[in-house]
């Protein structure tokens, strides 16, 4: 049954225009006059909402927008003849309402879903990847600074194709709550076994510790910092090519080996800056490089989802030549393109539509 919105009134009815997949069509209209003046038309087909477009065809072009530029999509459209034509600056427009949308209700799902208990069943073994990515940031003074995406791919060991992914522009704390409510999200159970995996950042390290997930340190993120101290041992390329080999396919324990290798401090310490850094780097995480443990336990020990993730779902969209952001504006793009590489969305594209573009009827 129809209900009155607050402030709007019946004003008689009409048609209206309605984009879809082959022109524009005529459907009734009723016509609304708030108490402060304005107006509007909603069409009475219910299905439909206040975009303009049907729900098919406003799926069809956030997936362009979100894949591509908003000029090459809007090119995309006339090209194809699939869609009416649209500027560059109306579809710019129709997204960043979607997107808002988008970031927006995923954080209030999120909010509500990292309290809740977790599902009961069978364990299994869970990854959860997380990562930061930069992207460019509007320049201001001619300087362009960078804007980092936090994101968060969750999946069942046994099937990496069953992921949920995030993505977001906001503070660590944040963050990690969203990850909480990913995890329930996702439909982690109670007696699965859940192991992290990163490149060791720092808010990263302190995310795993605040929701209790023990994590592994990316093996070929360590390896990195393994080939420059084995430089600066001294070692020949043949010996660290086979050392690398040997560590990037698990078979090195990183504690058994800083043991048989550590240098005198004296000695690290006349090191260049990056190599002392990548001395400590290996020294404070070498619990987290137990790599012939964690192979024998069936873990994945490299974060190929995520940073395959932050390649095609952020990069492939928001590094391409010459784009900047503003940070909101990353942050709405970023949850836009983490719901397009999500198996399940987490917010339902007819949800998203409607309260991105709303009727003054319930």
């Amino acid at each position: 049954m129809e209900t009155q919105a607050e402030g709007w009134h019946k004003d008689g009815r009409g048609q209206i225009k309605v984009e879809h997949f082959w022109g524009s069509v005529q459907v009734p209209s009723q016509r609304y006059e708030h108490k402060d003046g304005s107006h509007c038309q909603v069409a009475l087909d219910p299905s439909l909402d206040s975009s303009g477009w049907t729900a098919g065809a406003l799926n069809v072009m956030m997936r362009l927008s979100s894949s591509m530029s908003y000029e090459k999509a809007a090119e995309v459209s006339r090209d194809f003849q699939m869609l009416p034509s649209m500027s560059r600056a109306g579809l710019e427009r129709l997204t960043q309402s979607y997107a808002s949308t988008c970031q927006t209700q995923t954080r209030e799902l999120l909010d509500v879903a990292k309290d809740a208990p977790l599902l009961a069943g069978q364990g299994r073994q869970i990854v959860i990847e997380v990562d930061g990515v930069r992207v460019l940031e509007q320049a201001q003074g001619g300087v362009c600074a960078g804007i980092e995406i936090k994101s968060a791919v969750i999946h069942p060991v046994a099937a990496p194709q069953q992921r949920s992914v995030l993505a977001d522009v906001c503070e660590a704390t944040l963050f990690t709550d969203q990850v909480a409510g990913l995890m329930r999200e996702a439909g982690l159970r109670q007696n699965d076994e859940v192991i992290g995996l990163s490149d060791g950042a720092t808010w990263i390290k302190h995310l795993y510790e605040n929701l209790g997930i023990p994590h592994i340190i990316d093996v070929y993120h360590s390896s990195s910092y393994l080939d420059t101290v084995m430089e600066n041992l001294g070692w020949d390329e043949d010996r660290r090519t086979q050392t690398r080999r040997a560590w990037v396919t698990g078979n090195i324990k990183a504690a058994e080996w800083l043991q048989e290798h550590n240098p005198d401090e004296a000695v690290w310490r006349s090191w260049n800056e990056p190599s002392q850094t990548a001395w400590r780097y290996l020294e404070e995480r070498q619990q987290h490089m137990d790599y012939p443990s964690y192979k024998t336990r069936g873990l994945p020990i490299g974060s190929g989802q995520v940073e395959g993730a932050n390649k095609s779902v952020i990069g492939f969209r928001m590094k391409q030549s010459g784009m900047q952001w503003s940070r909101s504006g990353a942050g709405r793009m970023a949850s836009l393109r983490a719901r397009r590489c999500s198996k399940q969305p987490l917010v339902p594209h007819d949800t998203l539509r409607h309260h991105a573009f709303p009727c003054p009827t319930g």
